[in-house]
């Protein structure tokens, strides 16, 4: 009985309806903040790739065959594959 101040509650007076104007201004803030959040990814991603493409090429493709995932046409060539992939 000694806890029982922690719960009380006054009730409340007025109206508990929030204006629309904030809720507009709630909202638009949010909003902005996503588009923000996609521009910023945006560029990030873009200057990634022409960092990423601005590499040069170490690998050709003939050393990359276990690295494709194109679907083997026989049996041994799956052999092949799985070995490659699995580096045995």
């Amino acid at each position: 009985m000694a806890s029982t101040g922690i719960c009380f509650a006054e009730p409340i007076s007025g109206s508990a309806v929030i204006p629309f104007k904030t809720v507009l201004i709630k909202f638009g803030i949010t909003m902005g903040s996503v588009l923000l959040s996609i521009i910023v990814i945006w560029a990030g991603l873009k200057s990634f790739k022409e960092y990423i493409n601005q590499q040069p090429q170490k690998l050709d493709k003939s050393s990359l065959y276990g690295d494709t995932l194109e679907t083997p046409k026989s049996v041994d060539d799956a052999v092949i594959s799985f070995i490659d992939k699995n580096r045995l």
